[in-house]
Parts: C-alpha cells; structure tokens; sequence
C-alpha cells in the first residue's frame, strides 16, 4: 500500500474495499492489544513479541487507509490512537495501555456514527 492521499480521488466500490479493511485491521489490533495486556503474557516475551508486530502492522494498515475512508471525527480518533500506541509501543504500562484501550474503543464508536 503506497499511502492514501485524501485529495485522490477514490471510487465509492474503493472506499467500501477500504473502510472493510480499515474495520478488520482496528478488529485485529484490538484482538492483538487484548491478547498482549492479559495477565499472566507478561511471562511469554516471545508471545507478547509477536503481539506487538501485529499491532504494529495494523496501525500501520490503519494509517495508510484514514484518509481514504473516515470521517473527521473517526480520523481524530485514529490519528490519538496512533499517537498514545506510539507512547505505549515505547512504555507499555498500564497507563499507556487505558488510554490506547480507550483510544481504541472512541474509534470504533466514530466508526459506528459514519
């Protein structure tokens, strides 16, 4: 994916192909984030490893196809998102984790409202 542009011009069949993808990535971000925060990963580094390259990879997913697909409101909540992940892929205590936690869910409430 080469980065979206929000002054291209993207199809209606294009944006419906986007917004599913940018759903099933904040789908698997959340899956990773919940699997990750659980009490007792901690131990497994090599879990909690690959974790967070899934996070990674998604927010990178969900990055590239903001523009393209949402609404000013679900791309505040996206572009927060994208910031407190970076604060909590740096420091992940549990501060770090509640507001991603957070973050997470007012997006997917956004998305609810487009």
């Amino acid at each position: 994916m080469s980065g979206l542009n929000p002054s291209d011009s993207v199809s209606p069949d294009d944006k419906r192909i986007y917004e599913k993808q940018f759903k099933e990535s904040m789908q698997c971000f959340g899956e990773a984030l919940g699997s990750y925060s659980k009490k007792g990963s901690s131990d497994d580094i090599y879990q909690k490893s690959k974790y967070k390259d899934v996070m990674d990879k998604m927010m990178n997913v969900m990055n590239e196809l903001a523009n393209a697909t949402l609404q000013k409101g679900a791309k505040e909540a996206e572009g927060k998102l994208s910031e407190d992940y970076q604060a909590f892929a740096q420091n992940d205590d549990e501060e770090n984790l509640k507001k991603v936690q957070q973050d997470l869910q007012e997006l997917k409430d956004n998305m609810k409202e487009s």
